[in-house]
């Protein structure tokens, strides 16, 4: 993807459409998104103008946007280039998933009490969708492998949401919204050996069976366990430098 210019794939409003009043946070949300979507890339630039006539709002209203992306570290500004999707670096991502760990951890102990019947079913049924997809034999193209991992990564997404939302503790849930990024999520799939994406499965299928004898403290290892697996592949492949 080109970093000065934006193709269709990354449109997130209407093509110049005029757009009614929209609430700022709106605004905020679908450029938050079209970023943790992957819709932009690491590096690629986010124009002002651009965003401004996707949406149809001004570009004070993008300004105020990118900002506060900004403060999330979800966005740079550099003096050459204007506002930039962040590059992520080894210590940003050993903060990360140091947050991710303990959060995670926390909720799927609180989740071991208080998920329902129906929730554990719907776990379960997700969980077998992704076996499902990881069986599924590609063509061995590079386009064939990353819609694999596009479809592994939104139903992992899918399990570990259930149980944030399964620990009845909204503000976890807020919290851990702002700190798993999908993007690294997507790329620690994408350097999965096929063994460690089959080691992965079956830890989910463990958190699901703790989470069914209610037992929260081996939920929470088995989370930690799994989280820290995929903090372990992105530093592994990553530069020593970056």
């Amino acid at each position: 993807m080109s970093s000065t210019n934006v193709d269709q794939r990354n449109t997130i409003g209407g093509q110049g459409r005029e757009t009614p009043a929209l609430d700022q946070g709106f605004i905020y949300e679908s450029i938050r998104r079209a970023i943790l979507d992957g819709r932009y890339e690491p590096g690629d630039r986010l124009v002002e103008s651009q965003l401004a006539a996707e949406l149809g709002v001004s570009r004070t209203r993008i300004r105020e946007a990118l900002s506060r992306l900004e403060t999330e570290r979800l966005v740079a500004s550099l003096p050459t280039r204007g506002h930039v999707v962040r590059r992520l670096g080894r210590r940003d991502m050993e903060e990360l998933y140091a947050l991710r760990l303990e959060l995670e951890g926390y909720a799927a102990r609180t989740a071991a009490e208080t998920i329902t019947l129906r929730e554990l079913d719907e776990l379960r049924a997700i969980h077998t969708r992704m076996v499902e997809i990881e069986r599924v034999n590609t063509d061995g193209s590079r386009s064939a492998k990353l819609e694999k991992i596009r479809r592994v990564t939104d139903v992992n997404n899918e399990f570990h949401r259930l149980i944030q939302q399964a620990s009845r503790n909204r503000r976890l849930e807020g919290i851990l919204r702002t700190v798993v990024e999908r993007p690294l999520v997507f790329q620690s799939f994408y350097w999965y050996s096929d063994s460690e994406l089959a080691e992965s499965l079956a830890e989910h299928e463990g958190i699901l069976k703790a989470l069914n004898e209610r037992n929260g403290a081996l939920a929470e290892a088995l989370m930690k366990q799994h989280i820290s697996r995929g903090l372990r592949t992105l530093l592994r492949e990553m530069a020593p430098t970056e």
